[in-house]
């Protein structure tokens, strides 16, 4: 009495003793094959498993590191290592998909606009698209701006990006080349200017602010080289950013500074800076100046 299915279908079965049976039916449902498709994806970003047999269950065994939609299409949501099963009936062939975090590497900035006619200021331009391309100029992501003219891109990996808003009508200059590496994982304050009577898009430069001093704080030596000292005298024990921008607003060096005493002073390596003008800025709770910095080496 042991039945072996051969192919999916409904049989019936029948046992007969003499002249008398009895007839079961019995249901023989297809087998999934081997899951096909990628065995990792990124924390934010989306694979698509498929099997060769159609009419199954997508399942993930657990929604918390990524889920997986009806056609199959798997997100990754957090670091770790999940299953994803694919159910016909009582049968079901399984995948392991690993979920690794997503890059740090992040680029932001604004686009605006002339303020309208009898106002002043710069107005947001809202919905334009913004396309970032690889230093190759192939476009690898897109987005448009927001009700305040922001955009942002994230989860870039190391590497040079140029930032390329467009809109119908207007001539665009794209950004510089944009670095993206472990020295300077975020690139903020990329800004573009939409000039209505040249029809243009053009970048927008981070203006050099003046020279900013404190008595309590001295940053030195100014051009620097391989390194900066950070001097303090009379300040609140805190943790304080010293971050480190081009020209254009590129972030280049983000680090804190431990004021942990009333004074004291740190030395911060410039390690892997080029030469060039450059801002430093030292924030905290209780301390925000900016300094212009020129590194000669």
């Amino acid at each position: 009495g042991v039945v072996a299915a051969v192919s999916a279908g409904v049989v019936t079965i029948s046992y007969t003793v003499g002249g008398c049976s009895a007839t079961h039916s019995i249901t023989v449902n297809p087998a999934p094959s081997s899951i096909s498709g990628p065995s990792t994806v990124v924390a934010g970003s989306t694979i698509t498993l498929s099997d060769a047999v159609p009419g199954g269950t997508w399942l993930c065994s657990s929604t918390s590191i990524a889920t997986i939609s009806s056609a199959g299409v798997v997100t990754g949501v957090a670091s770790g290592v999940v299953n994803i099963y694919y159910i016909l009936g009582s049968c079901a062939a399984y995948k392991t998909v690993t979920v690794t975090p997503a890059p740090p590497g992040k680029i932001s900035g604004k686009i605006t606009t002339g303020g309208a006619k009898g106002t002043s200021g710069e107005m947001a331009v809202v919905g334009m698209n913004v396309e970032l391309k690889d230093n190759t100029n192939i476009t690898i992501a897109a987005t448009s701006t927001n009700a305040e003219g922001d955009y942002s891109f994230e989860g870039l990996s190391d590497g040079g990006y140029i930032v390329y808003p467009g809109a119908s009508g207007y001539t665009t200059t794209a950004s510089a080349v944009i670095n993206i590496s472990s020295l300077s994982e975020t690139a903020s304050g990329i800004n573009f200017r939409q000039d209505n009577s040249s029809m243009t898009i053009s970048p927008v430069p981070t203006a050099v602010t003046a020279i900013t001093y404190s008595s309590d704080i001295s940053i030195f030596p100014n051009p620097a080289s391989g390194y900066i000292n950070i001097k303090w005298d009379g300040q609140a024990t805190e943790t304080a950013n010293m971050i480190i921008t081009d020209v254009v607003g590129r972030e280049v060096l983000n680090t804190p500074v431990d004021i942990n005493d009333a004074s004291g002073q740190v030395q911060v390596s410039l390690s892997g800076l080029k030469n060039g003008l450059y801002i430093v800025t030292i924030k905290s709770a209780n301390i925000n100046i900016s300094n212009r910095l020129m590194i000669q080496k």
